[in-house]
């Protein structure tokens, strides 16, 4: 069943299967050169729900073009998805919610993540790089982080800190168990799409 919701000039488009296959194809391209698609891909994706943020004035073939792009269309996508992904974030128990991106191309070592110049709040797990915004961060930074993570081929998720785990400090280190933990309870997967112009949502069936 597909539909949408209005969102301002924004909606909110409901997928079918076409949805379900696009994120596990970008779940499994993750696969043999980062970590976290494939933790996430244990999940049932094809019994979840798949929707995006897409234009109201946009045709059912350009929702579903997802290595198209939205050129022509004007809308602010940063501040629907923040509000959004906040809320998300902190409907997850015990305060421990949070919205975190692995970085598809950084390492641990990189000159830039040493500086901590124009670097938030990052975790690592081996080499891997993670940039996280906890749920009790201000609107504004779950808007900045989606849309700095924008661009293919990303991986996101809304979860929970491991149990045991009140915080990750920033430049911290989670054991590959930690993640797999927290991808095992994963309450949204996010992948990109749009010519990094717009992300898909994968939720859990209610």
């Amino acid at each position: 069943m597909q539909g949408w919701e209005a969102v301002g000039v924004l909606v909110r488009h409901e997928y079918g299967s076409e949805g379900a296959a696009f994120v596990r194809s970008q779940l499994l391209m993750n696969q043999g050169y980062k970590r976290l698609g494939p933790l996430l891909a244990h999940h049932d994706i094809e019994q979840g729900r798949t929707w995006a943020l897409v234009p109201a004035e946009s045709s059912d073939a350009q929702r579903t073009s997802f290595d198209g792009s939205w050129s022509g269309f004007e809308f602010d996508w940063e501040t629907e998805a923040a509000q959004w992904l906040a809320e998300a974030a902190r409907a997850q128990t015990d305060g421990r919610g949070l919205l975190c991106f692995e970085h598809w191309a950084a390492e641990k070592e990189d000159p830039f993540l040493q500086t901590g110049e124009d670097v938030g709040d990052v975790f690592f797990c081996g080499n891997d790089v993670y940039e996280a915004a906890m749920q009790s961060a201000p609107v504004e930074a779950f808007g900045d982080l989606a849309t700095e993570y924008l661009w293919y081929p990303t991986i996101g998720m809304i979860t929970r800190l491991p149990n045991g785990t009140d915080q990750i400090p920033s430049g911290g280190e989670v054991t590959v168990a930690q993640l797999t933990a927290m991808a095992e309870t994963a309450a949204v997967i996010i992948v990109s799409a749009w010519d990094a112009e717009g992300l898909v949502f994968w939720q859990p069936s209610a």
